[in-house]
């Protein structure tokens, strides 16, 4: 089986609360997912409804328990924050490039002090590229 043709994919998703909703309030999230499974050659539905309780902001993304998610949510994370480099440079705004290239850079080290994960070791490489570019 070809294991990189999609078939597990995740999905993250960061709310940001209104100011009137108070730490410790919740709401209700509801989601569905609609999905054709090539071994069952049908379509299945899932619905599924949470409550979602909002927690005061911090930098630190603390709120990950499983530390694989976390992982995996950063290296999306740096990878859109690559594609907006790339943006403003076509923009020709380079010292906003080279700004957001050094804040993900710091935010990574905050993140994952001293880590020596492959994964994530080899996305902050190429952030790291682009900040060379810079200087």
């Amino acid at each position: 089986d070809n294991m990189n043709s999609g078939l597990t994919q995740v999905i993250l998703i960061k709310f940001k609360w209104k100011e009137q909703q108070a730490a410790g309030n919740s709401l209700p999230f509801n989601a569905s997912l609609n999905y054709f499974s090539c071994a069952e050659k049908k379509t299945t539905a899932m619905d599924q409804c949470i409550n979602l309780r909002a927690e005061r902001q911090s930098y630190s993304q603390e709120y990950f328990t499983d530390m694989e998610v976390k992982k995996n949510y950063w290296i999306g994370y740096m990878a859109i924050q690559l594609k907006e480099t790339a943006r403003l440079v076509e923009n020709d705004k380079e010292k906003e490039a080279k700004d957001l290239v050094t804040l993900t850079l710091k935010e990574t080290v905050m993140e994952f002090p001293g880590t020596t994960d492959v994964d994530i070791l080899r996305i902050k490489s190429i952030v790291e590229d682009n900040w060379v570019k810079f200087n």
